[in-house]
């Protein structure tokens, strides 16, 4: 009798673990289903589930399709692209906002960006603060908190506007402007 009350014993273990596997199995198996079937710019990551901001998975490569909120939490790190194939890396405890027009906006912390040469009369604008940043191609970074903006060249040359002026800011340089007008507008 023991040794049938053992077998009975190891036979149901058995069985409610390959029920468990099967389970963990198809709930992963279904949790790639929906998101296969959402935009990118729907995905929720954890630290960006407020009811009506989206946000976009971590994937290399995905593409942020507008309008869409994008936030990040303490720690966490997104690599995306936008249309044009402008390649982006939103830092920790940022938030980065494309409107409908596929314009991006940094309303906190810090995006760094990596634009292609844009064609003759072309240009890649964003708002950083209160700020209007133009470039026509080159890799640079912005960051945006309470009391400054900064963006930082690494390779390029961009302009920041103000409803004071214009500022350029070249390869290797950074501008920050505290609680004022951009570095180099007059004011």
């Amino acid at each position: 009798r023991r040794g049938r009350l053992a077998w009975v014993v190891a036979a149901s273990l058995a069985g409610a673990t390959a029920t468990l596997a099967f389970m963990l199995i198809e709930a992963k198996s279904q949790a790639r289903a929906d998101r296969a079937a959402v935009p990118a710019a729907t995905w929720m990551t954890p630290s960006a589930a407020t009811p009506g901001v989206a946000a976009a998975t971590a994937d290399q490569g995905s593409t942020l399709v507008a309008p869409a909120t994008l936030r990040t939490g303490v720690g966490e790190t997104l690599h995306l692209a936008l249309r044009g194939g402008v390649k982006i890396t939103v830092t920790s405890e940022s938030t980065l906002v494309l409107d409908e027009d596929d314009r991006p906006s940094v309303s906190a912390g810090e995006v760094q960006f990596q634009v292609p040469h844009q064609p003759a009369g072309r240009t890649f604008e964003l708002i950083a603060g209160s700020y209007r940043v133009v470039v026509v191609g080159t890799r640079f970074r912005v960051r945006v908190n309470q009391t400054d903006t900064a963006v930082g060249v690494e390779d390029g040359v961009v302009e920041i506007w103000t409803h004071h002026g214009v500022a350029g800011v070249q390869t290797g340089e950074a501008g920050v402007s505290p609680g004022g007008a951009a570095p180099g507008a007059q004011n």
